[in-house]
């Protein structure tokens, strides 16, 4: 994960020794918000039934507001609900959750999806980008429209 911030933001940040490894930034490129959501449902049921990850290890990462972002009009995904994280990043057993970088600066979650990237304004992208990713652990994967 360290190597793909550093590739992406232009920045050198390095580990600490405690640090987790992660694994492999997966990133997935797909035609629109359709498709996005349909991408966002196969990565929860792979990683929630064949990698038996605990949904509570998950979080999305919105752009904004859920009411802009390509989740506007989901309540679930899959069998589980689909729920802000409270204040407290208190992550509930039978919810995926989500939130945006402005209210998740400064924690970590196991695994990060991140959607809707921005394009545009490069430099506040590459530092928005670099925080959004480097809230994930172990797992990070991107899903952005074209």
């Amino acid at each position: 994960i360290v190597q793909h911030i550093n590739l992406i933001s232009g920045t050198t940040i390095s580990s600490s020794n405690d640090s987790p490894e992660g694994s492999d930034v997966v990133e997935f490129r797909v035609g629109n918000k359709v498709e996005l959501i349909s991408k966002l449902k196969s990565i929860v049921d792979d990683l929630t039934i064949n990698h038996r990850v605990d949904e509570r290890q998950l979080l999305i990462l919105v752009n904004g507001s859920k009411s802009d972002s390509p989740i506007a009009n989901l309540n679930s995904i899959n069998n589980f609900k689909l729920k802000a994280l409270d204040r407290k990043a208190r992550f509930e057993k039978g919810c995926i959750h989500f939130s945006n970088i402005e209210t998740f600066k400064g924690l970590e979650q196991d695994i990060v999806i991140v959607i809707d990237v921005e394009e545009g304004n490069e430099k506040r992208n590459k530092e928005k980008y670099y925080t959004q990713a480097s809230r994930a652990k172990h797992k990070l994967i991107i899903v952005s429209t074209n």
